[in-house]
């Protein structure tokens, strides 16, 4: 199973925006490869071994929560018949993504607002958190780290009127100790680790291809083919290199 995680679609060039265009696109090649699209908690059902999938699935997500997934984003959904998940930034809603520890080359772009997420809700996009206010969960005290992780969820609930059972890291950092607060809380929580998710996998602890990541492997006709893995593997060790 393939995690895809999406930021900004459209908007101004930077490794966090894909186009409208770009963004059907790989949606409708991994359904023309076979893939099923289905939901975060469809997911979580086959890890608990409650239902049966078909070998090629993929999930989609949304980091951040940016307005333009309900602009640019939810349409493309809708008529490809695409479930995703969003996991929003539950302190910054009707702002933008300039909080602290934002790497400077991320362009300053809006992010959904109170109204904007209740209509994503009422369209069957499932909603995520992603901490309070996106820090470096590994940088705070324990309490702060519990409250960004456990509380934030909470009140991302009553602000969204439905149950939030999913979790992405900030930054995709994390320790032992956020686990611990995440599986205390959530479903699932899922990383920025490029592999894929099998029945073994940790749920909250689950990897995702990045948008990028997974549009390379359409062109190139991996999606379907034995040659996946080893691509993601060459990926990953990439990052490594990079950090």
């Amino acid at each position: 199973m393939l995690v895809v995680s999406y930021h900004a679609i459209d908007g101004p060039a930077s490794r966090v925006v894909v186009s409208a265009q770009q963004f059907e696109d790989d949606l409708s090649s991994l359904i023309d490869t076979g893939y099923s699209l289905v939901s975060l908690d469809r997911c979580t059902d086959w890890l608990e071994s409650r239902v049966d999938l078909p070998p090629l699935t993929a999930v989609v997500t949304f980091d951040d929560g940016y307005a333009s997934i309900a602009t640019r984003a939810l349409s493309v959904l809708q008529r490809l018949q695409a479930p995703a998940t969003v996991f929003v930034v539950g302190g910054r809603l009707g702002l933008d993504n300039q909080w602290p520890g934002q790497p400077a080359w991320v362009p300053t772009m809006p992010l959904l607002d109170a109204h904007m997420l209740r209509d994503l809700v009422a369209s069957g996009v499932t909603i995520g958190s992603h901490s309070w206010s996106h820090p470096r969960l590994r940088a705070l005290d324990g309490q702060s780290s519990q409250d960004e992780i456990v509380a934030a969820a909470d009140r991302l609930e009553q602000l969204a009127g439905v149950p939030v059972r999913h979790f992405a890291y900030p930054y995709g950092s994390f320790g032992r100790r956020e686990i611990v607060s995440a599986r205390s809380r959530f479903r699932t929580a899922v990383t920025s680790a490029c592999r894929p998710v099998d029945r073994h996998s940790d749920p909250h602890v689950l990897g995702r291809l990045d948008a990028h990541d997974a549009h390379i492997a359409s062109r190139l006709n991996l999606l379907g083919s034995a040659a996946l893995m080893p691509y993601l593997a060459v990926r990953r060790g990439l990052r490594a290199l990079l950090r």
